[in-house]
């Protein structure tokens, strides 16, 4: 994709409400990991050696080798400064949310959310607006990644107190009591 691709931030996609990791036809996991400016992918991994496959085989190869073994481009790319993606599915409501940490270094990293009811997206925010047709070029149109992703933590400044500073690069999970609770730096 464009502006380059690197594969960073792997994480499993996992279903919050029963703790299951979700699997595609052929029973191999689903990862998602992405790249700072070029995007956040959806790949499948192999449930016993975590190697890449590719409907159900194998790579013999390198992903990046292999047309598509990369996997699906879900998120960000354009340049816009998405990376530290997770996604998770809740089987109650049927809904997967992809969680990513966006913008660029300064005040305004940030982690924002959107939501879609197939793995592969589109990933939508609360206006409607998909995580996957932004531009970072796009200064003041509605494709600029800063109008996309419900935000729901960036820096804050707390009155006589140390504040929050570009939060970001997270993980969810549930703790053995059934509470949410997201790691990230700041």
């Amino acid at each position: 994709w464009s502006y380059g691709f690197g594969a960073i931030d792997p994480e499993f996609v996992y279903d919050m409400a029963t703790g299951a990791l979700m699997t595609d036809a052929y029973g191999d996991y689903y990862i998602i990991y992405g790249s700072w400016k070029g995007g956040i992918a959806l790949m499948t991994v192999d449930n016993e050696t975590f190697m890449p496959t590719l409907n159900g085989q194998l790579l013999n190869q390198c992903a990046d080798q292999v047309p598509d073994a990369f996997g699906k481009f879900i998120a960000g790319g354009n340049g816009a400064g998405y990376e530290g993606a997770q996604l998770i599915y809740n089987s109650d409501n049927q809904y997967y949310y992809l969680f990513v940490s966006m913008g660029d270094l300064k005040y305004e990293y940030r982690v924002g959310v959107g939501r879609s009811k197939n793995i592969e997206g589109p990933y939508l925010d609360a206006s409607g607006n998909s995580l996957s047709s932004v531009n970072s070029s796009a200064s003041n149109s509605q494709n600029n990644y800063h109008n996309h992703g419900n935000k729901i933590w960036g820096a804050h400044i707390f009155e006589g107190q140390y504040g929050w500073s570009s939060p970001g690069g997270l993980s969810i999970c549930r703790t053995d009591k059934g509470k949410l609770i997201m790691a990230a730096h700041t």
